[in-house]
């Protein structure tokens, strides 16, 4: 997959959005995106904001992933500025390569807006596609209601709950692992 690949433009509540694959110029603002995420302590998945070296590192091993057809990775982006991102990482163990993990964050101001919806289809579709994914495994912290919202309403099912599996500020809360199963043979 090309970086910068088009998947589809769409239009929401007025906003023009083009949903496209990442690509290194977009670490600034995949970078604060994320930090803004943690400023306001949502449920990300580390409460250190990220270095502008350590955001590089990780968008240039997506990208890398991508291009060896170990991932596919959606952005959000409105006029010129990228506003989410969704990826999806097939596992590298031979007996489990057929499950794919998923990821996503939207920019706290995009944030019910359906943008995330639209992350989270593309990047299911063309894991089924690219990855060959039979599976998509998420995890997510319990109190999170409006992404386990939205990972149900795109056909995730919770599949185990770790009581005080996660550490948020200080605080044990549930870690919830969630899957969807996109082929039932």
């Amino acid at each position: 997959m090309e970086s910068g690949k088009v998947f589809k433009k769409i239009s929401l509540g007025g906003m023009d959005i083009t949903l496209r694959s990442p690509k290194i110029e977009d670490v600034d603002n995949l970078m604060a995106n994320f930090n803004a995420l943690i400023r306001a302590r949502k449920y990300v998945s580390t409460e250190k904001e990220q270095t502008r070296d350590e955001s590089y590192k990780w968008l240039s091993k997506c990208i890398q992933d991508i291009e060896d057809g170990k991932a596919v990775a959606v952005v959000a982006e409105i006029s010129g500025k990228v506003v989410g991102m969704a990826d999806i990482h097939k596992r590298s163990a031979p007996r489990m390569s057929h499950i794919s993990d998923f990821g996503i964050s939207v920019a706290e101001e995009f944030s019910g807006k359906s943008i995330g919806t639209e992350l989270l289809q593309t990047a299911v579709s063309e894991a089924e596609k690219v990855l060959k994914s039979r599976i998509i495994m998420l995890t997510v912290a319990g109190p999170n209601k409006p992404a386990r919202h939205l990972y149900e309403k795109c056909g995730f099912k919770t599949v185990g709950v770790v009581k005080k599996g996660r550490i948020y500020y200080g605080e044990y809360i549930d870690h919830v692992l969630m899957a969807n199963y996109l082929r039932k043979d």
